[in-house]
């Protein structure tokens, strides 16, 4: 069985009204007790560029980011919550603008890092994609998912190919089989995705406006996806909502 997986069906939020339930209900610490699917033969996993941004506000200071963390975290998990604000330097100014810190915080904790642990119990099964074409936000791959030439009365070729790729999967299991090799921008051959171990995830397929390239993904980072991984397992067992 095939499965193609977006961040919408994999995104849980960290902010919910009861404060147990805000890391139990966590992905990245759902898998490690072996609360997966084991019956899915083959997966695409995407991301967008830009899944951060769209959801910090341009009024946004190193005050509220630190306040969005200790919102989403129990009241207990203050060392998790220094943690975090010492790795995305919220306590003090640095070179990096709030946006793109803020825009960081909200990729890696209810996005990106959700395919790290994804990966984990798949990683000889997934392919991994970045969608990157210009103002490629939160959502954006939607809307080439499903564009039609027919409705839009346009032809947008990087469209079909992309296309192409996820039909191909969900009749074979493959995005390879049944792409198209005769559209231009031409599609490329996509391996699965490499050593998971890696720091960044090696035949990440690129789409961007010209075309197709494997990449080394540098927004889904080991080290990044780790410390969180970390931190939410210590929440959680602290808070008693998990026993491994």
């Amino acid at each position: 069985m095939g499965v193609c997986l977006s961040m919408y069906s994999l995104l849980i939020l960290l902010k919910v009204r009861s404060p147990g339930l805000v890391i139990h209900n966590c992905q990245l610490t759902s898998s490690p007790p072996g609360n997966y699917w084991r019956h899915l033969d083959s997966l695409i996993i995407s991301h967008v560029y830009d899944e951060g941004s769209p959801f910090v506000g341009n009024d946004s200071t190193l005050e509220s980011l630190s306040g969005y963390l200790k919102s989403s975290f129990p009241t207990y998990a203050t060392e998790a919550i220094s943690t975090l604000e010492d790795y995305y330097h919220l306590k003090k100014p640095s070179n990096e603008s709030v946006s793109a810190i803020g825009s960081r915080l909200i990729r890696d904790s209810l996005f990106t890092c959700n395919i790290r642990d994804i990966l984990r119990e798949y990683s000889k099964k997934s392919y991994l994609m970045q969608y990157s074409p210009k103002a490629a936000t939160h959502g954006q791959d939607v809307f080439a998912l499903w564009y039609s030439p027919k409705l839009w009365n346009v032809s947008i070729p990087l469209f079909s190919g992309y296309q192409s790729y996820f039909l191909s999967h969900a009749i074979t299991g493959d995005p390879n089989t049944r792409r198209d090799r005769d559209i231009n921008p031409p599609t490329i051959a996509w391996p699965r995705v490499g050593d998971i171990n890696a720091e960044k995830l090696e035949n990440t397929l690129d789409v961007v406006d010209t075309g197709y390239k494997l990449i080394a993904d540098d927004q889904v980072l080991k080290s990044t996806c780790d410390l969180w991984q970390k931190l939410l397992l210590d929440v959680t067992k602290q808070g008693g909502y998990l026993d491994i």
